[in-house]
């Protein structure tokens, strides 16, 4: 209804014949009590009556399909009424037919959304008011109840005969109330549906009440439609975000938005996605991306990682594509699921600053990116970065190629470079929220223009979008601003004190939206081509704005425009024509053996480690060797992860991805909490490595997937510094996982899934490790819980001439100190303490009973083995962790020793001598030293220098400590071989103890 007076004064309903019924209501109103007006709304439910409330903020209408879409409707309705639904009705085809008369025909819905609330009776006279119009069929009202605000009654009602019968008095009652059988349920026969017919006396809720108190029918309940199936996400500024909802904001039209809802009810996209944002880098604390941030990222400015924060552009573009969503905090992205890489760079004009780009965008591929998305442009073009883009399409996603995406320009001209450079890049421009191209003339009334012309694919929301900022008063939200259309001020604090901004602009915010939808149909079709990927969106795009769209040579994806492309990009319709591309056909099984023996079954009924898996592998180069290898840390090549893949079913496969992780090596990791993401004391220690392609397998066939792994830095880690743990996934739509589980030991998951398979193996040689090497301790289980550890030299079904411990072998354990109190409190097996901190194990029945751990803890033991092994032997050692009470395996680890110093290890090397203050010594790695504080709050200081350049001297660490014995230890890797001077300082007292640095 129009709500006021003012508001009429455009309207084409307001006439003289309106204001008469305004007197005269006013006159009834005064001497009558009965009328309509106050009349007791309820609808019946199992012969009771359920009680309702006008809402009058909404109005139901069925238009003519003279009317085709909201613009048409609003124009004729009124500028100030948001139409925020517009759909089509097919009802009739969902029914079985049982009247030649009843209109089956498909007509046009729409809600109405008033601008100001009405009075009960305002909003009745209002919507008799729009049936007068002949291209408005019906108009209905919207109630609330005490569980819903908001109940749209439609012109549908639902009737249920007595007996099969009673079909004549259906029809006897339905012509003297004015409503038609649309059709009986094709499931529950008894059951019709009724609809109303244009200009009948009674609405459908009146006339379902009418049926229901004749006495004739068993039920008849009207149509009220909910919001009940749409979860809308419940951050904050959703409600501003129009380029996922447009409800007419800004002046716009209801509409006019990516339809991201619809998509949503398909996927939000996944977390094996991930989209590259090349641009300033982006917050990667920031609340409402942290939570989706993959790795570090890469900095091109400097070369290395982790990527920088260079400006505020890049935090509102991955904003839009992957803010984390239903977290009650700030905006969501379109594809709130899936993860985002930043890649830095300056985007201004520095030397070499094109070379730059082209390697983020080289390096962004190789590092796991799915999507790109470029919000930048260059005025000049370069081969260098042409040669990038094209290596990204051919070579990215394991040669299914990475999705480019690029914003057109801001020009109001040609689209711009790299943009057009490519056709198999795709080129985004900006629309308005009134579903036009972004002009210094379209509805938003902001003096820029989008770029558009041949090169241009899609549109899509470009225009006062709400997104995140850089925190504080550092982005683009300094405190208040004024509209941009009704000059009002718009407050910081209105908007998550400052880390969100309302009015990011151009085809820079357009572009991320399209490479957000691009994850969300790799999410449900991962297997997609490139090509395919650009293909779905622009065949599902919308045409919108009422331009004259086109059949165009060499735009073979439909009809398309010269401003617009092929049109509004619509999330829905491209994911689900993504699912409808997935391969038909029968399912396959792909599978990795977790052991030897594993014949693919789900779940493995072997009861052993799940770590151990011969099918996959390290190569320190690409060399393609089978044998398992450390991983070596280079900048300039790569190592080799090698994955075999089996077919255990009679069909081809068609479509399969293979993901990689890695994380530290540990007893206790859980999934995917220490596989993506994973941070330990500000250090990387777990994530995705890359997604590749798996080629078609036949049946039986057997094929090796290679990856290239740059393992991290190991300056980075003051533990072992090359022992990781690797996981890989094979995931396909048409192989799913099998009881897949979150925030359990991955141990679990892999033994129930032939698709994931396990490697937690070390190669240990003592000629070129340190005598010690490192293995993380960690509870799986959720809370406080007691572990077991082993240490098992007899092996699972290997082949073993002599164990560890039967050639006399012996392992001498450094545990850190609090790790070490809980030792001492559980039960010990056949394990010595022969000093603070040390242990001593030469029996295979080596047991440490019921360690008390949380899951949140991280503990590490360091290990160094003394056994006779011969000239290409290898003698194999498991360390076990076990639940306590349960006595499964948790998890663990593999040391495989190929080779030992010919020269015993002495005593003095390995054990904690109170007198010594620094060990091992000589030392390669790392060094341990014990000592003791006497006092409180002493200032402890730790360093090395050179014993020729007493000058040069390294802080390794400086800080204070209360009272006790302290056994700690350092990294020293950088070091160069030589002599050193080891300086303790604990308040004025000074120790020093020469080391020798044998490299």
């Amino acid at each position: 209804m129009i709500p006021k007076f003012y508001t009429l004064r455009h309207s084409r309903y307001w006439d003289v014949d309106w204001v008469l019924k305004l007197l005269l209501l006013a006159c009834i109103l005064l001497t009558s009590t009965s009328i309509i007006y106050a009349q007791d709304y309820f609808y019946y439910y199992k012969g009771e009556k359920q009680r309702l409330e006008l809402n009058t903020g909404y109005v139901y209408v069925v238009t003519s399909t003279s009317i085709s879409d909201s613009l048409e409707l609003k124009t004729m309705i009124n500028r100030n009424i948001q139409i925020s639904k517009f759909g089509t009705d097919n009802s009739a085809q969902t029914l079985k037919s049982v009247s030649k008369t009843a209109n089956s025909g498909i007509t046009n819905w729409a809600e109405l959304r008033l601008s100001e609330k009405l009075s009960s009776e305002e909003y009745l006279l209002y919507l008799e008011q729009l049936e007068r119009d002949e291209s408005i069929k019906n108009a209905s009202p919207y109630f609330k109840n005490e569980n819903k605000d908001k109940l749209g009654l439609s012109d549908y009602f639902y009737v249920k005969l007595k007996h099969e019968r009673d079909f004549s008095r259906l029809e006897k009652m339905a012509a003297e109330l004015g409503s038609e059988i649309v059709g009986q349920n094709k499931f529950m026969p008894l059951w019709y549906t009724m609809k109303t017919v244009p200009d009948a006396k009674l609405n459908a809720l009146e006339q379902a009440n009418r049926f229901y108190e004749s006495g004739l029918f068993e039920h008849a309940e009207p149509d009220f439609m909910e919001d009940d199936l749409v979860h809308v996400p419940n951050d904050p500024f959703y409600v501003d975000q129009w380029g996922l909802t447009n409800t007419g904001h800004y002046g716009g039209i209801a509409g006019m938005d990516i339809r991201a809802l619809g998509a949503w009810d398909i996927t939000k996209g996944s977390r094996d996605v991930v989209v590259a944002v090349l641009d300033h880098g982006f917050e990667m604390n920031h609340p409402d991306l942290q939570g989706n941030t993959f790795g570090t990222g890469f900095d091109t400015e400097s070369g290395t990682s982790p990527a920088l924060l260079l400006g505020s552009h890049g935090t509102a573009c991955a904003g839009i594509i992957a803010a984390t969503g239903d977290n009650n905090t700030g905006v969501t992205g379109v594809a709130p699921n899936a993860r985002l890489m930043s890649v830095s760079n300056s985007l201004v004009g520095t030397p070499n600053s094109r070379q730059r780009r082209a390697d983020g965008i080289n390096w962004a591929w190789q590092n796991g990116a799915d999507v790109i998305s470029n919000s930048w442009g260059s005025g000049v073009q370069y081969a260098i970065i042409d040669n990038a883009i094209t290596n990204a399409l051919t070579n990215g996603r394991g040669g299914l190629g990475t999705i480019i995406v690029f914003s057109a320009g801001n020009g109001n001209g040609n689209v711009g470079y790299p943009a057009n450079s490519n056709p198999d890049i795709i080129a985004v421009g900006a629309m308005s929220p009134c579903g036009e191209r972004k002009s210094p003339l379209s509805c938003d009334g902001e003096g820029w223009g989008s770029d558009f012309g041949a090169q241009l694919d899609v549109v899509a929301p470009g225009v006062l979008i709400s997104t995140t900022d850089r925190q504080g008063a550092t982005g683009y939200n300094t405190g208040t601003a004024i509209h941009p259309l009704n000059g009002g001020t718009i407050l910081a604090a209105d908007y998550g004190d400052q880390n969100y901004t309302v009015w990011f602009n151009g085809t820079s915010s357009a572009c991320p939206m399209v490479a957000g939808v691009a994850a969300l149909i790799l999410s449900v079709n991962p297997c997609l081509t490139h090509d395919e990927v650009e293909d779905i969106i622009e065949q599902t795009a919308r045409k919108v704005g009422g331009y004259a769209y086109a059949n165009t040579m060499g735009r073979p994806n439909g009809t398309w425009h010269n401003e617009m492309g092929y049109g509004l990009v619509d999330a829905e319709a491209a994911v689900e024509l993504a699912q409808q591309l997935l391969p038909a056909g029968s399912e396959f099984d792909l599978y990795s053996k977790d052991r030897p023996f594993d014949t693919g079954a789900e779940p493995n009924p072997d009861g052993g480690p799940m770590w151990i898996s011969e099918d996959i592998w390290v190569r320190q180069n690409l060399d393609g060797g089978l044998a398992h290898e450390n991983p070596e840390y280079k900048m300039f090549s790569p190592n080799g992860v090698y994955v075999r893949v089996r077919n255990n079913s009679s069909v081809t496969s068609e479509c399969a991805n293979l993901s990689l992780y890695f994380s530290k090596a540990s007893t206790g990791l859980v999934w995917p909490n220490h596989w993506t993401n994973y941070t330990l004391s500000g250090v990387l220690n777990g994530d995705k490595v890359n997604t590749v392609s798996v080629p078609p397998i036949p049946p039986g066939g057997t094929t090796i997937i290679e990856i290239p792994w740059y393992p991290p830095n190991p300056g980075d880690f003051v533990n072992d510094i090359h022992h990781f743990c690797l996981l890989a996934r094979i995931e396909s739509p048409a192989d799913p996982m099998f009881n897949e589980q979150n925030g359990v030991g991955v141990s679990i998951n892999v033994k129930n899934n032939n698709n994931i398979v396990w490697k937690n193996v070390q190669v240990y040689n003592n000629d070129s490790d340190s005598y010690f090497t490192s293995l993380y301790i960690r509870g799986v289980q959720r809370g406080w819980s007691k572990i077991n550890l082993r240490f098992y030299d007899r092996g699972f079904n290997d082949r073993i001439e002599k164990p560890f411990f039967d050639r006399g072998g012996e392992i001498y354990v450094k545990v850190e100190p609090e790790f070490f109190e809980r030792i001492k409190k559980a039960e010990l097996q056949d394990i010595k303490i022969i000093d603070e901190n040390m242990l001593f194990i030469a029996s295979p029945k080596a047991t440490i009973y019921g360690i008390e751990i949380n899951d949140q803890e991280t503990f590490s033991m360091h290990f160094a083995f003394r056994v006779d092994v011969g000239d290409r032997e290898e003698v194999l050692l498991d360390v076990l962790q076990q639940n306590t009470e349960k006595r499964t395996l948790e998890g663990g680890e593999r040391f495989v020793i190929t080779k030992s110093s010919k020269a015993p290890f002495s005593d003095e090397r390995l054990s904690v001598n109170k007198s010594n203050l620094v060990y091992p010594n000589p030392a390669k790695d790392e060094i341990y030293i014990k000592y003791s504080v006497d006092s409180d709050n002493s200032l402890v200081e730790v360093s090395v220098y050179d014993a020729l350049d007493p000058n040069n001297e390294v802080q390794l660490y400086t800080g204070e400590h209360n009272r006790g014995e302290y056994f700690e230890w350092y990294n020293i890797q950088n070091l160069k071989k030589g002599v050193y001077v080891l300086k303790l300082k604990i308040g004025d007292e000074v120790k020093t103890e020469r080391i020798v640095v044998s490299k």
